[in-house]
């Protein structure tokens, strides 16, 4: 049966063999940066701050790499919404054009099935 969660925060550990400060959450380590760092306390600060919030160690992880969701807009307080269709534009005109396409200009094959697969994403989900 899997332990459940303590009201103790995780620890701030030091992993040796690279010298990087950790804290694991659900079983996963999370790497903060070289221990002892400045840097790497205030991570452990913004981990321990989401973990008391509840977040998951998926969620922990994406913020401490920077990648996270934006927050809700703070104006009106509410989440910016978007549909599958403007995700799937935006992934086409902002990443997958550029990316599949070769220096030259010519296309390595990719770019009709992305679109192919973009295209199936977008029936699928339009209601969404």
């Amino acid at each position: 049966m899997p332990r459940t969660r303590t009201e103790t925060p995780p620890k701030y550990r030091h992993h040796k063999a690279r010298n990087l400060a950790k804290v694991s959450i659900s079983r996963r380590d999370i790497y903060l940066g070289p221990y002892n760092s400045p840097e790497s306390h205030q991570r452990y600060a913004q981990v321990i701050a989401a973990w008391q919030a509840g977040r998951t160690a998926d969620e922990i992880q994406a913020i401490v790499k920077g990648t996270a969701m934006p927050e809700p807009d703070s104006i009106n307080g509410t989440a910016a919404t978007i549909t599958v269709g403007q995700l799937a534009k935006r992934f086409w005109t902002e990443h997958a054009a550029m990316y599949y396409t070769s220096s030259t200009g010519m296309s390595r094959g990719r770019t009709a099935n992305v679109k192919v697969a973009l295209r199936a994403v977008n029936d699928q989900f339009a209601a969404h």
